[in-house]
């Protein structure tokens, strides 16, 4: 059971690396977005990773934002 739930915990991480590829931004964008609360960051043994279903739901609640922010999230989330 412990073993279903760290692999389950593994799919839902990102690290910063994986995040700066998947929006095609600097580590320091993301480091804007998280100090602007656009996206939640947490610590896992020191380091800052992502959650998958929290970056989903910040994506979705700043997509509907004007700019190239909004913009660049409904295209990732590929929604117009």
């Amino acid at each position: 059971m412990e073993e279903e739930s760290l692999k389950i915990l593994k799919e839902q991480i990102i690290s910063y690396s994986e995040l700066q590829e998947l929006f095609q931004v600097s580590k320091t964008t993301l480091w804007k977005w998280v100090k602007a609360g656009v996206i939640r960051q947490h610590k896992l043994g020191g380091m800052p990773v992502f959650l998958k279903d929290e970056l989903l739901e910040d994506i979705r609640s700043d997509g509907n934002s004007r700019g190239r922010r909004g913009k660049k999230f409904q295209k990732i989330l590929g929604e117009k």
